[in-house]
């Protein structure tokens, strides 16, 4: 599949209207928040976060999306959100299965515990 042809035209101090943000042709301005564009050294493309507004419709077939909601008002909320998500027993089962302190993964329940919820959180 051909990578979708992304154009943004954005310039600081210009009315917002001035802007121009477009998909494969399709101007999309009207429709984003905001745009983060950033380049792993290691990578050979740049990932275009573009952030939506609530209200938003786009149709972009054949674009790559990731969807990444954002978290509920504070820091806090969100983590109650995410460990709230968390089946206890789930949980248990993956922190004595990654007990093994001798290849130098956690030795003790807690260190294990914490080790999988970090891993979870990647996720």
């Amino acid at each position: 599949m051909p990578l979708p042809r992304v154009k943004i035209v954005l310039a600081p101090g210009v009315a917002s209207s001035d802007n121009l943000i477009e998909i494969n042709g399709h101007d999309v301005t009207s429709a984003i928040a905001g745009v983060q564009v950033a380049r792993i050294s290691a990578e050979p493309l740049a990932h275009v976060t573009l952030h939506l507004m609530a209200e938003a419709e786009l149709d972009l077939e054949g674009v790559d999306i990731q969807v990444v909601s954002p978290t509920s008002g504070s820091p806090a909320e969100g983590l109650a959100e995410f460990l709230g998500s968390i089946d206890p027993g789930e949980l248990e089962q993956a922190a004595l299965a990654a007990m093994n302190g001798l290849d130098g993964g956690p030795a003790n329940v807690g260190e294990a515990f914490v080790a999988v919820l970090k891993e979870w959180a990647k996720d």
